[in-house]
């Protein structure tokens, strides 16, 4: 998995490389949580936050990012940095 993201990482490909980290991420949550993500929304990351036991306005920050990602067209560098401290946050 490091090596695949460095390739990504050094062809700037920040947009195929978040595409798969969320679906990545997603498949964690439905496999973990047993929630169904076809429609990610404030009803999702109400029933993560309870779930997972993690603060609400963590969630629901992680799942407006999440949301903000899925509408963007170009992603950059920052945007992948930002959501693996999300992610990465979330998991701990």
């Amino acid at each position: 998995a490091q090596t695949v993201g460095s390739l990504y990482y050094q062809h700037k490909d920040y947009t195929n490389l978040i595409s798969k980290k969320l679906n990545y991420f997603l498949a964690y949550i439905r496999s973990q949580y047993y929630l169904d993500t076809t429609k990610i929304n404030e009803k999702t990351a109400k029933d993560l936050a309870a779930k997972s036991g993690k603060p609400l306005t963590q969630t629901v920050a992680l799942v407006d990012f999440i949301k903000y990602l899925k509408n963007k067209s170009h992603h950059s560098e920052n945007d992948i940095i930002e959501l693996n401290k999300k992610i990465t946050a979330f998991k701990k």
